[in-house]
């Protein structure tokens, strides 16, 4: 049996057809925009899906257009459904909505399908995993958490001090990570000779 997670648009034309191709659906999860457009679209699928018996859950968010906010909150809810048979359908919603489902199936390996607007059939995107791990050294990796234990915002010395590294090689590893675009630095706007090393927001996603 299998569970399909969904984003919702304005019409349930998207997310259907991923129901009728499949003779083994145990249930559906949709996740729909608050406005009124989201809500009504919600409503025709919800009676679409009583008519053939399949049990539908509703997950409205609070602000269809924050990605990160969006991604965590489904990768989340992928995540209790870890070892079992899952599919995402990321055809309908907002593109923030539909790029936070796709982020979140890469991050936990998901499979994703896209309905197409003009033939109306299911079609498989490739199934893509990205360990982001895997591309850091141990100490980068500790950094970056130490930064978000300290709020997400700290210097250089207190990170040396949480991580026993020296502030020099503290430097150099957070000069790596700014070129990978996981921190930045910013001078202080009391005092332009201190510099506060900051966790961009993205990155909690990679930190979980």
């Amino acid at each position: 049996m299998v569970t399909i997670f969904a984003t919702l648009g304005w019409e349930p034309k998207s997310v259907i057809p991923s129901l009728k191709i499949r003779d083994n659906v145990e249930k559906l999860i949709v996740y729909h925009s608050p406005d009124k457009k989201g809500e009504d679209a919600w409503q025709k699928l919800w009676g679409y899906c009583s008519s053939i018996k399949l049990p539908l859950k509703s997950v409205k968010l609070e602000n269809q257009f924050d990605l990160i906010k969006t991604a965590k909150e489904i990768r989340k809810d992928l995540r209790k459904y870890a070892g079992k048979d899952i599919v995402f359908n990321i055809t309908g919603g907002t593109k923030v909505m539909s790029s936070a489902a796709l982020l979140a199936c890469i991050l936990e390996a998901v499979p994703a399908v896209y309905c197409n607007e003009k033939t109306g059939k299911e079609e498989t995107l490739p199934l893509l995993q990205i360990r982001y791990e895997d591309f850091l050294t141990k100490p980068q990796k500790n950094i970056l958490t130490v930064i978000k234990q300290l709020g997400g915002e700290c210097n250089a010395v207190d990170i040396a001090k949480k991580t026993g590294l020296r502030k020099a090689t503290v430097s150099h590893h957070i000069k790596q990570l700014g070129d990978m675009g996981l921190v930045v630095v910013e001078t202080s706007k009391k005092d332009s000779r201190k510099k506060s090393v900051k966790l961009l927001e993205s990155v909690e996603l990679l930190l979980e």
